[in-house]
């Protein structure tokens, strides 16, 4: 099931969506999956607000132990007035967290750490209405106890 808004308030825009499987990681072990996320968009340029949240939660059939992953991230950003308005700064704060015993994905190889936790601050120039230039700091933590990873990233983006 999906859904999308019309709202009293110019560029906003709600959503969400709902999914539900039956899994099979190995022969003998199944699992119900359901995976639910919303979604909350004010893309007005200023500012501009983000913020968009999951679930996958996973059932034993045999057991019925429960498991569930949670992330979501908030973001805001602003257009800046000067320069054609091709400047626009931001700032997302991100959080994963992953039970340290989640049988789906350590059945199927694809576990990662129990949390991470961080923020970036970046800002995007559009180059031109089709191409645009991202450079990002990142500060995160991946699991309780370990120590902050700080990074830069940079990135060419483009539509057609």
């Amino acid at each position: 099931m999906c859904w999308a808004e019309r709202t009293a308030v110019r560029g906003l825009q709600v959503g969400g969506s709902f999914y539900r499987d039956k899994l099979t990681p190995q022969t003998g072990i199944n699992f119900d999956e359901w995976i639910a996320s919303a979604n909350l968009v004010w893309d007005k340029q200023r500012p501009e607000f983000l913020a968009e949240y999951a679930n996958v939660h996973h059932r034993d059939l045999q057991t019925s132990q429960t498991f569930n992953t949670t992330n979501y991230y908030v973001q805001l950003a602003y257009r800046l007035p000067w320069q054609e308005n091709k400047w626009k700064p931001y700032y997302r704060f991100e959080y994963i967290h992953r039970p340290n015993i989640e049988p789906v994905w350590d059945y199927t190889g694809t576990a990662t750490v129990s949390d991470l936790v961080g923020s970036l601050v970046g800002v995007r120039y559009d180059i031109t209405n089709y191409a645009a230039f991202k450079g990002e700091y990142r500060n995160f933590r991946q699991g309780a106890g370990e120590p902050r990873v700080n990074g830069a990233f940079f990135q060419t983006a483009f539509t057609f």
